[in-house]
């Protein structure tokens, strides 16, 4: 997933999950947060223990990517296609 991400914004996969509150690193950690949580169904909770956040950190990520994943109209099922594809 980190990998579908760091391709979809361009940047290091290395660099999705990096901590900080750049903006580049917030988008990446946010649609990180909206594709687990939604698509593949992680709960909020699991998810903040991952990442070493707090659940609500990880509620208003969701909420940030879906906004992105929506203005760019990207689908994680294209773009795992398109990974796989290649």
């Amino acid at each position: 997933m980190v990998v579908v991400v760091a391709k979809a914004l361009i940047m290091e996969a290395k660099e999705v999950c990096a901590a900080g509150k750049q903006p580049q690193h917030v988008r990446a950690r946010s649609l990180l947060c909206f594709w687990t949580v939604r698509e593949i169904g992680i709960t909020e909770t699991a998810l903040a223990k991952i990442l070493q956040v707090s659940q609500p950190a990880i509620a208003q990520s969701v909420s940030r990517g879906e906004l992105l994943a929506a203005e760019k109209g990207w689908q994680l099922k294209d773009l795992l296609e398109i990974e796989r594809i290649l």
